[in-house]
Order: structure tokens, then C-alpha cells, then sequence
């Protein structure tokens, strides 16, 4: 609540021509922020134009928790990181954010939360329900709280422009945009090669064909081979000899799987393209998704072009 304005009997000319001065002032600002993110909507040299701004926010936010690594890496990429004011003992990148107060382990703990006064909570809508017990009372607290939920590509994309708007970010938003469209623009791998996505060693879990990594795969040029599955579940080692993979892509290490006869056995084991990638990138759904497409591709042609050779 803003404090009661006080007059006296005489009117305050100087005062009264200063608060005109100010709402001429604010009104010349919110003109020119219009017209900032409708130049915005055009922003993004993609093939199809990209909705990025367009409408003010209804606030401005100053104060925002993360549970989520995929989240705090999003708002650091919109760079949002000096707003950030609680997270996840799982957060660790930028490792700027690494002094941030945890407030999650990973359960969310609510006394802590609302101790750190938050306007906005943003949370993985795959890690937690709307019914979940602390966002309900987050919201009973009347602090806003907002999902992403990011099961493939366009998901990502559309979480990074929506965010991008909330928080004033469209340029940063814009930007990261433009290097998810170069990236998607290196096309489809020839001959298109077949991609598994696995962790586990010994106990192998599959990303499904309708996960956010089978679609970064697909993104990346190459057709996703797995589970009827929209995240990891565990697979048997027939499985992977049916699906035979050209290249399989693991968070952890590829000589766990060369070691056991069914995965040396399939097209990836034979030739030594059981590929370990950077568990961060591969598993979340956080900021460097356009990086992953591109070195992906990358990676693929460099063994396929060997193979024309």
C-alpha cells in the first residue's frame, strides 16, 4: 500500500506540477516500451517470424525462487540471475548462482521460501503437481508461482519467449531464439542415422521416443529410436538389440556399455559411437538446449562423413 498523499488548505502548485511532470514522464515510458516490444515481435531472423513482446507485463518482479536446475538456468539466460534469490541444492550453473540460499533438497521447503519473501516461484512442471502440498500453500501466501513444462523442443522455445515477456527479457529471450533457429536450420542428417539416449550402465533407462531427448535427437537431424515413453524408463537388453542403434548418447561413461556383449554387438558399439555427453545439457531442459542440438549434428556428420570416406 502507498501511503495517503496529505494536502494542505492552500494547494502546492510545485508540488502538483512535479506529480504531473511524473505521470507525463511515466506515460512517455510505458509509450516507449510499447513501442520497444512491438520492434521485438519482429526479432528473432528465424524462417517464420517470432512473437517475442508485444504487451507490458501486469508486474515487475524483483524477487524469484527457483526449484528447478532447468528454471534457474532459463531465468540466468534471460539474464534474470540478479534476481534470483533462492534454489535448489541441485543448481549449479552459472556457478554464480552457487551462493544463492538453498531452499530445496530436493523436497521444497516452505518455511524457507516465504521467509525470502518471493514475488514469483517458477518450478518444473515434470518435478512437481499443482497440488503439490508447498505450491498450494505458496499460493494461499499469495505468492505467484509458474511452471514450465518442457517436453520437447517447441516447449523450450515457447517457455523462453513467454518468460522472456513476463519478466521484460525480450531481447535476451530474441537472442536465445535466433541461436535455436540456427541451429535447427543444419537439417536433417543423410543417411539419416538412428539415436538411442540411455543412462544407467548395467540397469539401462531409455529416454522415450516422446521425451524432450528424443526430440532434441530428432531436432539434431537423426530419427529417436526407444521406448513408447515421454521420460527414462528401464529397458532390457533385447530392446536394444531390436532398435540397434547408430548412436547411442549417455550422461555417463560409454565404456560401461561397450563392456556388456549386447551393446558392443549393435551398429554403435561396432563402431565406437557410444558418445558420452555433458549430463547437464543432455538431461535438462535448461539453457543450453541449442548447443546440444548443434553439437549433436555436428557430431553425427563428423562420423558420417567419415563412413562416405
Amino acid at each position: 500500500m502507498h501511503p495517503q498523499l496529505l494536502t494542505t488548505k492552500q494547494p502546492d502548485w510545485f508540488g502538483l506540477a512535479a506529480v504531473s511532470a511524473c505521470r507525463i514522464a511515466l506515460m512517455l515510458a510505458r509509450l516507449t516500451l510499447v513501442f520497444v516490444a512491438g520492434v521485438f515481435c519482429f526479432w528473432g531472423c528465424g524462417k517464420e517470424p517470432v512473437q517475442v513482446g508485444g504487451e507490458l507485463p501486469d508486474k515487475v518482479y524483483t524477487r524469484i525462487v527457483s526449484l528447478s536446475p532447468s528454471t534457474t538456468e532459463i531465468l540466468a539466460l534471460l539474464n534474470q540471475e540478479p534476481k534470483i534469490i533462492g534454489r535448489t541444492a541441485s543448481c549449479d550453473s552459472p556457478e554464480t548462482i552457487r551462493d544463492r540460499p538453498i531452499v530445496a533438497n530436493p523436497t521444497p521447503n516452505l518455511e524457507l521460501i516465504i521467509a525470502l519473501q518471493p514475488e514469483l516461484v517458477i518450478y518444473d512442471g515434470n518435478l512437481f503437481k499443482e497440488d503439490n502440498p508447498v505450491l498450494v500453500k505458496l499460493r494461499e501466501a499469495r505468492i505467484e508461482v509458474k511452471p514450465l513444462t518442457i517436453n520437447s523442443v517447441e516447449d523450450w522455445k515457447n517457455a523462453v519467449i513467454e518468460l522472456g515477456n513476463q519478466l521484460m527479457a525480450q531481447m535476451a529471450a530474441s537472442k536465445e531464439i535466433d541461436k535455436l533457429n540456427a541451429a535447427l536450420s543444419k537439417g536433417r542428417l543423410e543417411p539419416q542415422p538412428r539415436v538411442l539416449i540411455v543412462m544407467g550402465g548395467a540397469q539401462p533407462m531409455a529416454a522415450g521416443v516422446n521425451s524432450f531427448q528424443a526430440d532434441v535427437a530428432r531436432s539434431a537431424g537423426a530419427i529417436a529410436v526407444g521406448p513408447e515413453a515421454s521420460i527414462f524408463v528401464p529397458i532390457n537388453l533385447e530392446q536394444v538389440t531390436s532398435w540397434n542403434p547408430d548412436f547411442v548418447f549417455v550422461p555417463d561413461s560409454p565404456e560401461t556399455y561397450l563392456n556388456i556383449p549386447a551393446w558392443a554387438a549393435t551398429n554403435a558399439g561396432k563402431r565406437g559411437r557410444i558418445l558420452r555427453a555433458n549430463p547437464n545439457m543432455l538431461l535438462r531442459p535448461g539453457a543450453r538446449v541449442p548447443d546440444l542440438i548443434s553439437s549433436m549434428h555436428d557430431t553425427m556428420r563428423g562420423e558420417l562423413a567419415r563412413d562416405a570416406n
